[in-house]
């Protein structure tokens, strides 16, 4: 740890800045000597040790006069960051909304444009992304391809042109965001070094002697061994010096010594390096508290500012690209070295988000946002006759979502409960394809509300879900419409992050073997081109001209007449026989152009991503994402590894879709109503149930078919579709009730183990726990309980559930095990079946090949059964 300048140091800077400067202030700068120092040896190598300091001192100087000059910047940026959050507010308030309404509205808005800054620069890594594509459905992170790549960004030469071009992008990349985030008020360094971001799990380095005894290279035998050693270490004390020795020895072997300097500027010997691993040690395990001394503790006040993170001093110098594979695959919070890489790309692309729409002060346009809503709100009491009361609770929710500071409590508690809802996502979500079907109604239901071309938008469609053509999507790719890398179908039904550890890989296989992932991406990719095509067509006329509602939604967007005059002056790209304005066109606008409008270069860069902003939006109004409201309700702002945090993510599983009906396409019918309303429509009102009944009409439609398509492949008959009882099945399947099927729908059914349907409303992972207990808890007189143990264990492996392969793996091995272990138990379920739904089986559970065709059923046949 540095103790301080040295007394010609300090004079040295102080001489330059003008003024003494304290000794705290010379502790605070001394990192920065010895960095510059380092970085001038490797262009001049022979100086003194006085001419060293004399130029360090100057470098420095000129970063203090930067950083000084910066805040005064910044504060200026903060002044215009207010003024648009009011008057967003203002005019959505103006528009019908109420103040609590507004303030969210700003929230969300804030957080959708997080998505065209991800989109824009996920999109710049499509050559990254290819080379480094994991293998078997992403599971297994192609490591050759990994470690090429690194070594290409390090400059070592690989002589592979792949890897080659994927290192360039990728360094391409993460210098835009820099200098963007820097233009927006941050302050991120340059470093030749720099690689990738370097993460910890700070539970990994607490137990890193266990953590290195499972993980070091040995026979299976001896890893075997350590684990159960290991496993028995658990119930013991602590051995806090044991595991800070076995983490500094283990890093000490793969650092860059020559990177670490005394007080004299000359090399550090192997203890004093020790010394500052250990220092680092403490720092990562004790969250920078180690010196804090409890008797002097006093409130946090105000956090750093968000313009002001990201300035840390790196204390871990690795000698190489393969020492940084090793500790973050060892110590890393993410081990996929390619979800470390895309997980920067996310919160960079939150963070620059957050400083252009925000301030170089977020959490202050927060605390003010939701002070001016509590004012407001206290000065509507006297209008409502009533106490109108500020929802802290969602608004505070919403900004640890979009801020990223949700935070984690309990790192393991947290991983258990993450990989019992992903196995849960694993072992029942084989089938969502089918269900998913009923994007067809919401992509169609965008369309027609947008006045879009039905018969364009259809082609898109079909263009976007065609498996032999690929055009497309090399197409999208490049022009900004990129699918998400991970998760991007299981999103539609949890909102947690998948991208870690051995289960969320298993459910993301899942996913993408059952062809949910493929569908969910197409359906996407063709929305946002059918928008694309038509916001180029559209832009032959002006801002005053141009369709009301159009105009509306840009403005409800935070866009306004200068954003839809760069997308005039935007040339549009020729894909097939139509043209589309990308994010391409608006960042090759002509330097004459930008003359015109009045705006720099650099300027395209917020145009392009809020332009991929809102073709996204469209996009997942066409295939439900989960929005910033229903991220909210999902965890309620809680910290990660708590009790109720993690219960309430359990209760919330696979209710993010409906959710998102909810809250989507309730802003968007609310959006319409408010706009006729305004704009003297007669029955503005009109517009609003219409709205929802063409949504609601065509999404349970299609759910009439999937269901269908369900029971066929279910080997049973299908419903009777002239039923009460198959219509609330279509409606909440497809119709965005998805909560009242939980609860209404499975109330009418009969027992599951034993133990009511209702019990499924609390999620999967508590009814599968339920199952569990029931069957345990009845295995002494149920005649049933080999198959029903069999039963619950396959509805929770993964891969064996998808919607293809079910029926042939149910009739070569689960359903013969089942009859073995209790004959006559289907049977006794297809008498059931014929109870509850009226219908048999064409494919008998036991019969290796079907006996007939798939029939309709009628709802008297649940009778025949009981005659």
């Amino acid at each position: 740890m540095a103790k301080g300048l040295k007394k010609e140091c300090l004079d040295s800077v102080s001489q330059v800045i003008g003024r003494q400067l304290t000794a705290k202030e010379g502790e605070d700068i001394v990192l920065n000597i010895k960095s510059k120092v380092l970085d001038i040896r490797k262009t001049e190598p022979n100086l003194t040790k006085d001419q060293y300091v004399a130029k360090a001192a100057a470098l420095v100087a000129q970063d203090m006069q930067y950083r000084a000059t910066r805040m005064k910047v910044n504060a200026q940026r903060q002044v215009i960051a207010l003024a648009a959050m009011q008057n967003y507010t203002a005019d959505m308030r103006a528009k019908g909304l109420s103040a609590n309404s507004a303030a969210m509205r700003y929230l969300d808005k804030v957080d959708k444009h997080a998505v065209g800054v991800s989109k824009e620069y996920a999109s710049e890594l499509v050559d990254t992304l290819q080379a480094a594509c994991p293998k078997f459905f992403g599971m297994i992170e192609n490591d050759d391809a990994v470690a090429g790549i690194l070594a290409e960004i390090s400059g070592v030469d690989t002589k592979n042109a792949d890897y080659k071009k994927a290192a360039q992008a990728w360094i391409q990349c993460t210098e835009k965001m820099r200098e963007r985030y820097n233009r927006a008020g941050g302050d991120i360094r340059s470093r030749e070094d720099w690689i990738m971001p370097q993460t910890h799990n700070q539970g990994k380095v607490l137990n890193a002697a266990r953590i290195l005894a499972e993980k070091t290279p040995q026979s299976f035998a001896g890893r075997t061994a350590a684990r159960a050693k290991a496993a028995t270490q658990v119930f013991k004390k602590h051995d806090f010096a044991a595991n800070r020795d076995a983490w500094v020895d283990w890093v000490f072997e793969r650092l860059d010594k020559t990177q670490y300097l005394d007080d004299n500027l000359e090399q550090m010997n192997d203890l004093e390096i020790k010394n500052v691993l250990r220092e680092a040690y403490l720092s990562i395990t004790e969250n920078g508290d180690q010196h804090q001394n409890v008797a002097d503790a006093k409130p946090s006040g105000r956090a750093k500012a968000k313009s002001e993170q990201r300035q840390e001093h790196r204390t871990i110098h690795f000698k190489d690209y393969k020492a940084r594979i090793e500790y973050n695959r060892m110590f890393g919070q993410n081990p996929s070295i390619f979800g470390t890489m895309l997980s920067h790309v996310s919160a960079m692309s939150r963070d620059i988000t957050l400083l252009e729409e925000m301030g170089p002060s977020p959490t202050s346009t927060f605390n003010t946002l939701k002070r001016s809503t509590e004012i407001l709100n206290n000065q509507s009491n006297n209008v409502f006759g009533k106490k109108v009361s500020t929802n802290h609770l969602m608004l505070n929710a919403m900004w640890k979502n979009l801020n990223g500071s949700r935070g984690i409590q309990n790192e393991t508690l947290a991983a258990i409960a993450q990989g019992v809802r992903n196995i849960q996502v694993a072992g029942k979500l084989g089938g969502a394809f089918i269900t998913s079907l009923s994007d067809i109604g919401t992509y169609f239901t965008m369309v027609g509300v947008n006045k879009m071309p039905f018969a364009k938008s259809a082609y898109y469609l079909a263009k976007s879900l065609n498996p032999a053509d690929k055009r497309d999507i090399a197409f999208a790719a490049q022009a900004g419409v990129i699918g998400d890398v991970f998760n991007s179908a299981a999103n539609r039904f949890v909102t947690d992050n998948m991208s870690q550890g051995v289960t969320s890989k298993l459910a993301d296989a899942t996913m993408r073997a059952s062809l949910l992932s493929q569908w969910t991406d197409g359906v996407r990719r063709g929305a946002a081109l059918t928008a694309m095509t038509f916001y180029t067509n559209a832009r032959k006329y002006d801002w005053n001209t141009c369709d009301g509602w159009l105009r509306e939604r840009l403005e409800n967007f935070g866009l306004d007449e200068t954003f839809w005059k760069v997308i005039q002056k935007a040339p549009a790209e020729k894909f097939g026989d139509a043209e589309f304005v990308t994010k391409n066109s608006i960042l090759n606008i002509s330097d004459a152009d930008l003359a015109t409008l009045g705006i720099s270069r650099h300027a395209l860069e917020k145009y392009a991503s809020d332009y991929l902003a809102f073709v996204f939006d469209d996009a997942h109004m066409a295939s439900l994402q989960p929005d910033l409201y229903t991220r909210a309700i999902s965890n309620w702002g809680a910290p990660r590894g708590t009790i109720a945090g993690e219960a309430w993510q359990c209760f919330f599983l696979f209710k993010s879709f409906p959710t998102a009906m909810l809250t989507r396409h309730f802003q968007r019918a609310g959006d319409l109503y408010r706009y006729k309303k305004r704009n003297g429509s007669m029955l503005p009102r009109a517009s609003w149930v219409g709205y929802y009944v063409a949504v609601m009409g065509a999404t349970t439609m299609l759910s009439f078919v999937s269901n269908m398509f369900k029971d066929v492949l279910n080997g049973q008959d299908i419903q009777d579709p002239f039923t009460w009882e198959n219509v609330g099945r279509a409606f909440t399947s497809g119709g965005g009730a998805g909560f009242a099927g939980d609860i209404f729908v499975s109330a009418l059914g009969d027992y599951k183990y034993g133990h009511p349907n209702i019990y499924n409303a609390f999620g999967p992972v508590f009814s599968s726990m339920l199952d569990a207990y029931t069957i345990y808890d009845k295995y002494k007189d149920d005649r049933d309980i080999g198959a029903n143990v069999l039963r619950f264990a396959k509805s929770n492996i993964p891969m064996v559930n998808l919607w293809y392969a079910k029926q042939l793996l149910n009739h070569a091995v689960f359903n013969q095990l089942q009859e073995m272990m209790n004959p006559g138990y289907h049977r006794r379920m297809e008498r059931k079946s014929m109870r509850m739904r009226g219908t048999g089986y064409w494919w008998q559970p036991t019969s290796a090949m079907p006996g007939r065709l798939p029939r309709v059923a009628k709802s008297k046949d649940r009778w025949e059964i009981m005659k």
